[in-house]
């Protein structure tokens, strides 16, 4: 269901990411793409921002920095075999907390996202294996904002809004918020626009 279901216009959400020098466009295009689509279905609209671009003292209702880490490709050589574990899961994405709060900092392991993934990959052709790698990526960014916007540590049973993603979860043709995700982030929005705009009188 998209924004429009919602019962939302729509809350802008300005994400200023941290690629570094070393990452290729394709990737980050299908994780916007994802990261889009995902954050519309609980009411948001995404802007999209370079962090050298932004300016001092500029500031947003909603404002999140993402870091890469990492080189974010796909395995050019992708060795076949089962996946590791569940238990065994590096961290793919993590956020900044500080005295409980959730602080708007994000991060994504490339690194860790290309070892969970690898094996996946074996018996996928390499243009696929780029749009995959990058949904995944918009999947784990999903995740991270939701934690952010609902402020909030807690997950839910299932979806981007679980505690812990397989290779499957980050590969599979449908993985989307779940209810009581979207309930909390559609909650926020709804907070956002029912606050009485405040009124600066001069003389």
């Amino acid at each position: 269901m998209g924004a429009e279901g919602s019962g939302y216009a729509g809350s802008e959400l300005v994400v200023y990411l941290n690629a570094g020098v070393n990452q290729t466009a394709a990737p980050l295009a299908f994780m916007r793409k994802e990261a889009d689509s995902l954050m519309r279905t609980a009411g948001y609209s995404v802007e999209w921002r370079n962090v050298k671009s932004r300016r001092a003292g500029e500031d947003a209702a909603d404002l999140v920095f993402v870091e890469l880490s990492g080189v974010c490709t796909a395995p050019m050589n992708p060795v076949p075999g089962a996946p590791a574990p569940d238990d065994n899961q590096p961290s793919l994405a993590s956020t900044a907390v500080e005295d409980g709060v959730v602080l708007p900092f994000s991060r994504i392991d490339c690194a860790a996202l290309t070892r969970t993934l690898s094996a996946m990959f074996a018996h996928e052709p390499p243009a696929r294996r780029t749009y995959l790698y990058g949904r995944a990526m918009g999947r784990l960014l999903a995740h991270e904002l939701y934690h952010v916007l609902a402020q909030t540590r807690d997950h839910a049973a299932a979806g981007i809004g679980k505690p812990c993603f397989t290779a499957s979860d980050l590969v599979t043709d449908r993985f989307e918020f779940e209810s009581v995700a979207l309930a909390r982030l559609r909650h926020t929005v709804a907070e956002t626009h029912s606050a009485a705009p405040v009124e600066v009188s001069g003389r």
